[in-house]
């Protein structure tokens, strides 16, 4: 949850700076979960959160934190010198392969924006949060035109 994410990764946000290592930090929706509920359940839905959350993990490290932030919202904190877009493209190639195993009756698709962090800015990693939420919206407006 928010608060969970909060108090784990500050920590590596703090180690971050404190090292002058890359981090960066990403948010991610879940396209179309309304409709899934709307057409085939909330139990379909609860498992399309469930797969998405499965394939932001697949994506990630096991040091990183990832943290479901609302109902279709996650974000994650990641330690990595991997420009983010090297982990959005990582991201991208888990969901490809993800829809063509599965059989089901819908499509996994997920808008997702990152930021780099610098960690001798200052900023608070609320903001980078913030920032990432901005680069994700971005990208689904993208998406519709």
């Amino acid at each position: 949850n928010r608060r969970g994410f909060y108090v784990q990764a500050e920590h590596l946000f703090r180690l971050a700076r404190r090292k002058h290592a890359g981090c960066s930090v990403i948010y991610a929706d879940i396209d179309g979960l309304k409709l899934v509920n709307d057409r085939l359940g909330h139990a379909a839905g609860d498992q399309l959160i469930k797969d998405a959350s499965a394939v932001l993990r697949e994506s990630l490290r096991d040091s990183d934190v990832l943290a479901r932030f609302g109902g279709d919202e996650f974000v994650a904190f990641v330690l990595d010198d991997a420009h983010p877009r090297v982990m959005l493209a990582r991201l991208r190639d888990n969901l490809h392969a993800f829809n063509l195993m599965q059989e089901r009756t819908y499509h996994l698709a997920v808008s997702a924006g990152a930021v780099r962090c610098d960690p001798a800015s200052g900023t608070a990693l609320a903001a980078y949060v913030q920032l990432a939420d901005q680069e994700m919206y971005l990208h689904k407006r993208s998406c519709l035109h």
